[in-house]
């Protein structure tokens, strides 16, 4: 199967992004049954202070789908699951955000959604990149008429962790040598 996407964007001014948006999707495989199709509209708005930046998206759309099946893999630096089963239709409002202080990050989404829809399915992951820096991951659905939708993402730079930590101890041996200790 096969996807098929479509995408406007429009600046309104700096860091202030419109898009309207079209796609159909479908897989099929061992382990998942997916097809789906949606069209919708969304905002984007970023912004930069003092070295933290900040994202926040919201969107809203119409859609249809299907969903069926479960994963698991395991490598010798991440591991993740997830699975569930979902049918229905209906109209969908989300928003997600993400704050960085370009070392580490945390992301969130979450999204309702309203029609004749029913299911659950859920994942989570973990793992270190060759970078040092620790990804862990929660998604989850669950939808009977009316749809909840979260995700959750902390993204932790070990580096700029073991640097603060060596600052912190330099400077403790600093002062405990001041006071002759």
């Amino acid at each position: 199967m096969a996807t098929a996407k479509t995408e406007e964007k429009d600046t309104l001014c700096q860091g202030v992004t419109v898009d309207d948006n079209a796609q159909a999707h479908g897989t099929l495989t061992k382990t998942e049954a997916e097809e789906d199709a949606s069209t919708g509209v969304g905002v984007e708005a970023k912004g930069k202070v003092d070295g933290v930046s900040a994202d926040d998206k919201a969107n809203v759309s119409a859609y249809e789908q299907v969903q069926a099946g479960g994963t698991a893999k395991i490598t010798d630096h991440s591991a993740s699951a997830s699975g569930g089963a979902f049918a229905g239709y209906g109209v969908k409002a989300g928003a997600n955000t993400k704050v960085s202080d370009g070392k580490s990050s945390i992301a969130a989404a979450t999204s309702v959604t309203v029609g004749p829809q029913i299911g659950a399915s859920g994942g989570a992951s973990c793992g270190v990149d060759k970078a040092g820096v620790i990804h862990a991951c929660v998604k989850g659905d669950v939808a009977l008429g009316l749809g909840l939708k979260g995700d959750l993402c902390v993204h932790i730079d070990t580096r700029a962790v073991d640097d603060d930590g060596k600052t912190i101890v330099d400077y403790a041996n600093k002062t405990l040598h001041k006071l002759g200790l």
